[in-house]
């Protein structure tokens, strides 16, 4: 085998036996759906087939028609299922809506979900287009009304693709101007332009549907939104049923950028506000279970008012999409793909309704007429290939064999079926950035090694977990949700090794234990002031954190690092924040903290024992114990009525200006070798507390009860000046409280032959030591 050449896993095309026209040759295609990650299968889901020139094997020049007459899709088992052509442009995109009987999630070790586009063929087997959306199962479930948008403009109404007759009916609600709803760019094919200007109020009214619904109060409504222009004054409306629910835009959301929804639940007397930001179109899915009510903003459940009780629609109900009726509160931009479906949805359903438009070039992947498949066997490991490129369709199953690769893009698949031998794939790409869309999944270990970046723009779930050798691993720096769901390096640990970094540069919540091995960890941009969080499960090697450009958050509460004798070094950079949701248990090591004006929100709590160095601003949520403390610029600041302090039980060292709220322990070291003049704590406590403003008490120590201090000196040069001088004194204490009288104070061993220490109610004296006089006579 030749492994150094370029090698294209694609599929392959093939003449399927079905009757040829006279026109044109019958062809097929088998497509998969790779991108659906939820939990459960999805029963009747409508997939969006996106077609264009060199879509697997696709060519419009193909087709015995020019309107896409002669396509037809068939299941697994070879059953013609329905299909929808939305928008048919045979020199750009045609999006084509498909009823897949069912969706199996990609997991591990399994196969997606397939079917077969065939064109070519006039006599193809055709079925009614409103069967992708009217009901099924046994006459019950499906939707009442679909409106695909941008077919029709003015006064024209829009189609309900349902074939129940509920067509959109445009209406000028106040001083409107119907000429303003023209088709316009939508997330499929077109859209429809509500209105242009806020001078205007335009609506879709649409019919009473209620008829299709099986269970009036449980329903599910949704839609994709674009705002051309928004003020807070029109309050403009997504859409509205009066006395059930009210959903407009809230607050000054700035020029084409949607940010806040008000909802108004239940004769519109419960308001709730979710907050979020997108610019561009917005998918949102309104659900109603009979009891509760919900909102999904791009695939991910939002935070809302919830166990309300739903007003059943038991009759007709004026329903105004874009608008509210009788006032000028219409929508200022674009609606695309609104549905009312008879049931609530799940969360599963609504993900994968956002995927298959938002991430259709993922979620579906195009092959020829079957998938074209690689089992590797025998002693078969690839590896030394310049460049791997899966093309759409392409599965690789490696079974238990080894693949490495200079690089790896495309839109195919990449598995392991092997049951109990993990597959090592190595990508040792040396270019700036590799984006790969490639799905991974099963027992797999995925290494990144050379020089470049690896970034993954989608969910993978290989599961033998990421070693990065060399180079950076990162997701994109803005993501469409910021979920623990996304999963861009699989389920297994990242391990960071020397010379490499693990770039938390997006919104990922990452559920991967993180390693670091000698690697650094560095934070990103993040998306709408929302941090990374990398949770950090051990250090290994001298490592560190480079917070760059924005916050990262490691941890969660309750979540422990183990630094194992080794060295974590965290950078802040200036004006930002890092949070630290976790602690540091049954460990030892050091802790490094630097930062010029950067702001470390929390200390972690350190059940073993390790050193901290910290030379930038801390707040403390709750008490640290830690062995040996060297600080300059630190607010321990105090929750109200609280006390918090870093309990000190080595070597407190006080190397700048600001050293607040240390608590020594009984045999602690006070080191003051780096310092030079007196050091003063402007507050010595005796009652094992700190002040509840120990934000204002600047330069606070405490000193223990019946325990002994060593004020440690050595090294410095101005020890004889302070001792000869008239206010002798190397530490000073004010404050109300007064000075421990319990403690006992010693020198270190190097300056207590020379010196001596006297406390009084003002601090601590340095004498020096008088010399003994013999006389022989």
């Amino acid at each position: 085998m030749n492994m150094n050449k370029l090698i294209t896993f694609a599929a392959v095309a093939a003449s399927a036996a079905i009757p040829m026209s006279a026109s044109a040759e019958a062809l097929s295609m088998s497509i998969a759906v790779a991108g659906y990650t939820g939990t459960t299968t999805l029963k009747n889901f409508q997939a969006l087939v996106q077609l264009c020139d060199g879509k697997g094997t696709f060519q419009y020049s193909q087709c015995a028609a020019n309107d896409g007459s002669d396509l037809w899709f068939t299941d697994s088992d070879g059953n013609v299922i329905p299909h929808e052509i939305d928008a048919w442009d045979a020199s750009a995109d045609s999006f084509v809506w498909v009823r897949l009987p069912e969706v199996v999630p990609v997991v591990s070790g399994g196969s997606p979900t397939t079917f077969t586009m065939h064109w070519g063929d006039l006599s193809a087997k055709q079925t009614a287009s409103e069967n992708v959306w009217k009901n099924y199962n046994d006459g019950k479930g499906g939707f009442a009304g679909v409106w695909h948008m941008g077919t029709a403009s003015g006064s024209a109404n829009e189609p309900d693709a349902t074939g129940n007759g509920f067509d959109g009916v445009p209406t000028a609600i106040s001083n409107g101007d119907l000429s303003q709803m023209v088709p316009g760019d939508g997330v499929v094919g077109k859209a429809r332009v509500n209105q242009t200007s806020t001078a205007n109020g335009n609506g879709l009214a649409l019919p009473d549907y209620s008829s299709a619904l099986a269970d009036k109060s449980k329903f599910t409504i949704s839609g994709w939104w674009s705002a051309t222009a928004l003020g807070s004054e029109f309050y403009p409306r997504f859409f509205e049923m009066p006395n059930r629910i009210d959903v407009c835009a809230y607050g000054r959301l700035g020029y084409a950028y949607l940010q806040n929804i008000q909802i108004n639940l239940a004769n519109l007397a419960n308001t709730a506000v979710d907050n979020f930001q997108s610019p561009g179109f917005v998918h949102l899915a309104f659900v109603f279970d009979g009891t509760v009510q919900n909102l999904y903003s791009n695939g991910k459940k939002n935070s809302m008012v919830g166990d309300r009780t739903i007003t059943p629609v038991t009759s007709h109900v004026d329903f105004m999409l874009g608008g509210k009726k009788g006032a000028n509160r219409g929508w200022i931009g674009r609606y695309d793909e609104f549905r009312i479906y008879d049931g609530a949805q799940s969360a599963d359903r609504i993900k994968a309704d956002y995927d298959t438009v938002a991430s259709a070039s993922v979620f579906l992947l195009f092959g020829g007429s079957g998938i074209a498949s690689k089992t590797l066997t025998e002693d078969e490991d690839w590896t030394g290939l310049d460049n791997a490129v899966l093309a759409g369709g392409a599965v690789i199953d490696l079974n238990g064999h080894n693949l490495a690769v200079a690089e790896l893009s495309g839109n195919g698949m990449i598995t392991n079926s092997a049951s109990g031998t993990a597959s090592r794939l190595c990508v040792s790409n040396d270019s700036a950035v590799v984006n790969t869309t490639v799905a991974i999944g099963g027992n797999i270990v995925l290494v990144k090694d050379g020089d470049g970046a690896l970034t993954s723009s989608t969910a993978l779930s290989y599961t033998g977990g990421t070693m990065v050798r060399k180079g950076t691993i990162q997701a994109p720096q803005s993501t469409a949700a910021y979920d623990a769901a996304f999963t861009p390096f699989g389920i297994g640990k990242i391990t960071v090794n020397s010379n490499a970094t693990f770039n938390a540069q997006s919104t990922v919540a990452y559920t991967n234990a993180v390693i670091l091995n000698g690697g650094t960890v560095k934070g990103g941009a993040g998306d709408g002031g929302k941090r990374p969080i990398v949770m950090l499960e051990r250090v290994t090697a001298p490592s560190s954190i480079n917070q760059s450009s924005a916050a990262i958050e490691i941890g969660a509460e309750g979540v422990p690092v183990d630094l194992g004798g080794n060295t974590l070094a965290i950078s802040i950079a200036s004006d930002t924040y890092f949070r630290w949701n976790g602690s540091l248990a049954n460990t030892t090591g050091k802790l490094v903290v630097t930062g010029s004006s950067g702001y470390l929100q929390d200390m972690p709590e350190a059940s073993g024992s390790v050193d901290m160095d910290v030379s930038t601003y801390i707040n403390l949520t709750h008490a640290v114990r830690v062995r040996d403390f060297r600080v300059s610029n630190v607010n321990t600041s105090a929750g109200t009525g609280a006390y918090y302090g870093i309990y000190v039980s080595g070597t407190y060292t006080p190397v700048g200006n600001y050293y607040y709220g240390c608590i020594l322990q009984d045999g602690a070291v006070l080191n003051l070798s780096e310092r030079s003049g007196c050091f003063t704590a402007a507050s010595s406590l005796s009652d094992g507390r700190l002040p509840s403003n120990i934000t204002n008490a600047r330069k606070t120590v405490q000193f223990p009860d019946l325990g002994t201090v060593t004020v440690k000196l050595a090294g410095r040069t101005d020890l004889d000046a302070i001792a000869n001088s008239d206010s002798n004194y190397i530490v000073k204490w004010s404050g109300h409280y007064g000075r421990p009288a319990t403690t006992t104070f010693k020198l270190d061993d190097e300056t207590k032959e020379k010196f001596t220490l006297r406390p009084d109610a003002t601090g601590l004296k340095l004498e020096k030591k008088k010399g003994l006089m013999i006389i022989v006579k």
